[in-house]
């Protein structure tokens, strides 16, 4: 069984039409579910509201994706938080020099792995990271 584990940057393009949005669409169709850290609730808000103050996206688009994000974030899987994780993400952070929420996803990531997971992120510096950590396991377009 293989899970798809999309951070925040490969969520968001779910919802907008960016670069890579059917790479991402297939991906998730081909996995065996997709599965993602509770934050990524918060983070993709925030994402697209982003993308809204900056004109990215319309009003009308901006309300349509919140509807999608409601109708499928209970279909993706959830990795919450505990102690073990908030150590691990730490320890990721400090040997990595990994912003706070891109270590919570790598460490949530590294949790699930041995359910058989793929980690899937379009911020290059995270992919770099994560390849050395989850070898074998990062999506590659």
């Amino acid at each position: 069984m293989t899970l798809l584990y999309l951070d925040t940057s490969a969520f968001a393009r779910l919802y907008t039409l960016e670069p890579d949005h059917q790479a991402v669409a297939t991906a998730l169709a081909a996995a065996e579910g997709g599965i993602a850290h509770v934050i990524t609730y918060v983070e993709l808000h925030s994402a697209l509201a982003g993308r809204r103050q900056r004109k990215a996206i319309s009003g009308r688009a901006y309300q349509a994706a919140l509807r999608d994000v409601a109708r499928d974030w209970p279909t993706i899987r959830h990795v919450g938080i505990d102690e073990q994780l908030l150590q691990d993400a730490a320890a990721l952070a400090g040997a990595h020099h990994l912003r706070a929420y891109d270590a919570v996803h790598l460490a949530a990531a590294q949790a699930v792995a041995p359910l058989g997971v793929q980690f899937m992120t379009f911020d290059l510096r995270l992919r770099a990271v994560a390849e050395q950590v989850l070898p074998g396991a990062v999506w590659q377009a």
